[in-house]
């Protein structure tokens, strides 16, 4: 998965229309809260085959901390 394919998910799943890069601090998306994890934790299960926590998403600071729980990501 590419950056930009990436942030686009990211985006669309937490319901966000603000700029974000790869290097957003997740503290500083306005949509960054419970329901937009819960939601990440649902795609990542659903469209991904991957079980991810509230406890590991809790634990991450930047959207590439995020994007790297993805299998084959492009770091």
């Amino acid at each position: 998965m590419q950056h930009n394919e990436f942030i686009d998910i990211f985006k669309d799943v937490i319901q966000s229309d603000s700029d974000i890069a790869m290097d957003s601090t997740l503290e500083g998306i306005e949509e960054w809260d419970s329901m937009a994890m819960m939601a990440l934790i649902a795609y990542f299960d659903v469209k991904l085959g991957i079980t991810v926590t509230f406890d590991q998403l809790h634990a991450l600071k930047c959207v590439r901390d995020v994007a790297l729980l993805v299998p084959g990501f492009e770091a």
